[in-house]
């Protein structure tokens, strides 16, 4: 079965056992209702873990879809770059919209930050329906774009823990409106080969000239996406397309 082109439903990995794969709720009725699948037609599964598999429709109940899987195979549509996004928390829904744009450019892991000008400072129950939506994004998003994995949502962070994880990745990227190095530099000043690199990208307000100091001192890049202010949208947007381009699989 040839999967290029068609359609991609996501399935948790535990909903794969035994050669056959079982699909309820919201999921199953989009395939049943929306996309009118019925018994006997070929679909196309992601697990968010990395696989995929192409199956076929072996009953259809009022409660759930069974599906027998035909093959197993990795995606092969994941970049071999480890991309991590940090995204200083930004406001209303800034950061939703951020999601599935960076999911489709290949980002590997999603950090929320919290920055000394972060407007946006969501409680604890306000967070906690931030990350499930942000997690609903994620999974709708590799299925528009054909991946295999589902992005990481790591923890909320601070800068003090930020820039004390310098070493975690091989190129650590800070976006700076105020100066740093032209993007088209950065791949000049890399010796040793780039697997893990992250970006850094600042609030409405950006970073203060305190925060920008002291993730020099601890290794961070700062750098610069030329002469004009970018929305912050536009930035990790424009950091992530660039950072594939040079390091990733664009």
């Amino acid at each position: 079965m040839d999967s290029r082109g068609k359609r991609r439903f996501y399935v948790a990995p535990e909903q794969v056992t035994n050669g056959e794969a079982f699909i309820t709720g919201a999921d199953m009725r989009h395939i049943t209702q929306v996309m009118r699948y019925a018994k006997g037609d070929e679909i196309v599964l992601v697990d968010g873990a990395g696989f995929e598999f192409c199956g076929c429709i072996e009953q259809t109940t009022a409660s759930e879809i069974r599906i027998r899987i035909i093959d197993k195979r990795p995606a092969l549509t994941e970049s071999p770059l480890h991309l991590t996004v940090v995204q200083a928390f930004l406001k209303e829904r800034k950061m939703d919209d951020l999601l599935r744009p960076l999911t489709e450019l290949g980002m590997t892991e999603w950090v929320p930050l919290m920055a000394d000008r972060s407007v946006a400072r969501p409680d604890a129950r306000r967070l906690k329906r931030r990350y499930e939506r942000w997690r609903t994004i994620l999974k709708e998003g590799i299925k528009q774009c054909e991946r295999g994995r589902v992005p990481k949502i790591g923890q909320l962070t601070d800068w003090k823990a930020l820039v004390a994880d310098a070493a975690s990745h091989d190129v650590n990227l800070l976006f700076y409106e105020r100066g740093g190095i032209p993007f088209g530099d950065i791949q000049k000043t890399v010796v040793k080969p780039v697997a893990r690199v992250r970006l850094v990208l600042g609030p409405e307000g950006g970073f203060t000239q305190g925060e920008v100091a002291q993730a020099e001192t601890a290794g961070f890049r700062i750098v610069s996406l030329g002469p004009r202010i970018l929305r912050s949208e536009t930035a990790a947007i424009a950091g992530a397309s660039l950072a594939q381009l040079f390091f990733g699989d664009l």
